[in-house]
């Protein structure tokens, strides 16, 4: 299989299990309205598609938003695209952290990885502040408000993500994993 294809594969396979995170966590919301959190981990998918292939692997947090534009009750059709896949697609502006750290270095050091999160959620929230600045309302009430009402997942986003990093291959720079590999496959 070419890098090309196994790439595609890898992030289809990632997005389709972040739509899933969304569906269980919209599900979840509906069904304990009062708990007070709305728990999804398809950022967290995003997040890891992004250190696997870097900007490529942006497109699964988006497209798992897509979602929420079809299902979510309140708000009109506009402002669900605003809040959700557009906003979401601010993920990318993390991907500027790479040109800085390398991103086996964000698996290395779990002070990079706590950075790694904060990063992501501080770029979706700007994109939630750009589409309320387009909907004519305070976008930094709105971020504030986003970074709070997703505190508790960004919590739990940061302790699987300190777990997750200790797994071999998987938050890992695949096109240079996969030449590593391929070289000591050759080797023995």
């Amino acid at each position: 299989m070419s890098l090309k294809k196994y790439r595609q594969v890898d992030i289809l396979i990632l997005t389709v299990i972040a739509i899933v995170c969304e569906v269980v966590g919209y599900l979840a919301h509906m069904r304990y309205p009062d708990a007070g959190f709305y728990l999804s981990f398809s950022i967290l998918l995003c997040m890891i598609a992004m250190l696997r292939w870097g900007i490529w692997g942006c497109i699964v947090y988006p497209v798992a938003g897509l979602f929420m534009v079809f299902t979510a009750q309140s708000g009109q059709v506009l402002e669900k695209i605003l809040m959700y896949p557009v906003a979401n697609c601010f993920i990318v502006l993390s991907i500027i952290m790479f040109r800085v750290v390398k991103r086996d270095d964000i698996r290395l050091d779990a002070g990079l990885t706590v950075l790694y999160v904060l990063v992501c959620y501080l770029s979706i929230a700007i994109g939630k502040g750009f589409g309320l600045l387009l909907l004519g309302e305070r976008p930094i009430q709105g971020m504030a408000l986003y970074l709070l009402a997703e505190l508790f997942n960004i919590i739990m986003v940061f302790i699987v993500m300190l777990f997750l990093r200790k797994r071999d291959g998987l938050m890992r720079d695949m096109p240079t994993y996969l030449q590593n590999n391929k070289k000591r496959m050759k080797v023995i």
